[in-house]
């Protein structure tokens, strides 16, 4: 008679009675950038007493990628002088989408379900990665997803989950979209209450 062999289970850690967790909030995209930043903790900071909260924060399918409302914050907030008289002005571009013609940033209405499906299968996908990252370091810990802006849903959960800390990477946007939008680690440094670790993207190349 032949006999099977079975592949032992992946060795739970023993977490001694009484430790205290400590939530880590990692966010994460499909970039190469977030999956380094969660490398780097998981082989420099993970400590057994950590539950770990992968967050995977899916920007909404939109064609025109400025928001002009966070524009107005950051004018507001950086720039506005009490001397100065704003006009805001908006411009209402009339489109209507025909083949080749569309503008850059036009998306063709039969084309929105295509894309909120296939957004709707990478983000199975990449919580299923993280979920199999997890397991196989061991690690206490979950992976959501959530669809808005990065930097709020990353700040919430961290509030919410009763954070200790966050662990993230840049996310490697142009100049321009940096300066009209801000960066996403650097509206997390500056609304979080809990410490933020930012992982520069020099550090792809220890594991890449």
């Amino acid at each position: 008679m032949g006999s099977s062999q079975s592949t032992p289970d992946q060795p739970k850690e023993i977490v001694p009675k009484g430790l205290q967790r400590e939530v880590v909030v990692i966010p994460v995209d499909p970039s190469r950038q977030a999956e380094a930043a969660f490398e780097w903790y998981a082989k420099h900071v993970y400590d057994r007493k950590h539950k770990v909260q992968v967050l995977y924060c899916q920007e909404p399918i939109q064609g025109n990628p400025y928001y002009p409302e966070h524009t107005f914050k950051r004018y507001r907030a950086h720039a506005h002088k009490s001397t100065n008289k704003v006009h805001i002005i908006h411009c209402q571009e009339i489109e209507h989408p025909a083949g080749e013609n569309y503008p850059d940033y036009a998306v063709a209405p039969e084309s929105w379900a295509e894309q909120f499906e296939k957004a709707k299968s990478a983000g199975k996908d990449l919580v299923e990665k993280y979920e199999t990252k997890l397991k196989n370091y061991g690690m206490e810990g979950s992976v959501s997803a959530e669809v808005g802006r990065p930097g709020e849903l990353i700040v919430k959960s961290a509030h919410d989950n009763h954070a200790s800390q966050i662990v993230m990477g840049t996310r490697g946007y142009g100049i321009v979209r940096r300066t009209i939008l801000g960066s996403v680690s650097e509206y997390v440094i500056h609304h979080s209450n809990v410490p933020v670790t930012v992982v520069p993207k020099e550090t792809q190349s220890w594991f890449f």
